[in-house]
């Protein structure tokens, strides 16, 4: 049995809207593992939350970080920051969680609370589903997102506030990279795995001006693993500057 990714429906040419979804297919590409399928039953899973995965034992498990640390620690996949020094290692974990708890929530907030972004956001979404159930269905959404990132706390903060945060990320990502291929090391690590998945998410989305007027820097960074994990997103490719 192969390891099931319950994950949001999308076109397998172009990342997922879903920064979370991304991040775990982007683990399994740069750790060299195929064998996986996605399913797309619509259940939230043992979390109620998306992404998650059925496990070749048949044991469900939500949630990005135990996830990957669980097919880590079972040998299915490989430990992709094991080239790393112990320092470096735990500077690519702070980068994941704050990804994982500042930067993606952060983002959330531009999408779902600033309304010109969502009317982007819910068409891209909802397009092909009929007006009815497509203002449902965001109405249901943008509230459920509102509820969460006001209780986090990101949801209090102003559109200038929130934009500050996203800048000084970008800024910063670009400095670390400085002119070089990778976060830490010669090759990709955790680190990398959610710095791009961030990026490419945003660009699959609506509504991101300030990611998708990143520095060249970036561009680049997200061309080559483009190339290197997904060279079947042509449109992140075009969007970077190489179709």
């Amino acid at each position: 049995m192969s390891l099931q990714l319950h994950v949001f429906s999308h076109d397998r040419t172009r990342p997922s809207i879903s920064y979370y979804c991304q991040k775990l297919e982007t683990y399994l590409r740069a750790a060299g593992y195929k064998d996986y399928v996605e399913s797309r039953d619509g259940s939230s899973g043992p979390k109620g939350k998306w992404p998650w995965v059925t496990l070749p034992t048949g044991e469900d498990m939500g949630d990005t970080y135990f996830i990957i640390r669980h097919l880590i620690s079972s040998g299915t996949v490989k430990d992709i920051d094991m080239p790393l020094t112990p320092a470096q290692r735990a500077d690519a974990r702070a980068w994941v969680a704050q990804v994982d708890e500042l930067i993606c929530p952060v983002s959330f907030c531009v999408w779902f609370l600033v309304p010109q972004n969502y009317a982007e956001l819910k068409a891209q979404m909802f397009g092909a589903v009929p007006r009815v159930a497509a203002n449902l269905a965001g109405w249901w959404m943008r509230r459920g997102a509102k509820v969460d990132l006001v209780a986090q706390g990101v949801g209090r903060h102003s559109e200038r506030e929130w934009e500050m945060i996203l800048s000084e990320f970008i800024a910063n990502a670009a400095a670390k990279l400085g002119n070089e291929a990778f976060l830490f090391g010669r090759e990709p690590c955790s680190a990398d795995v959610v710095l791009y998945a961030w990026l490419v998410s945003c660009l699959e989305a609506q509504g991101m001006a300030v990611v998708q007027k990143q520095s060249k820097t970036l561009k680049e960074y997200v061309r080559a693993l483009t190339k290197r994990w997904f060279p079947e997103y042509d449109d992140i490719l075009r969007q970077v500057g190489q179709a």
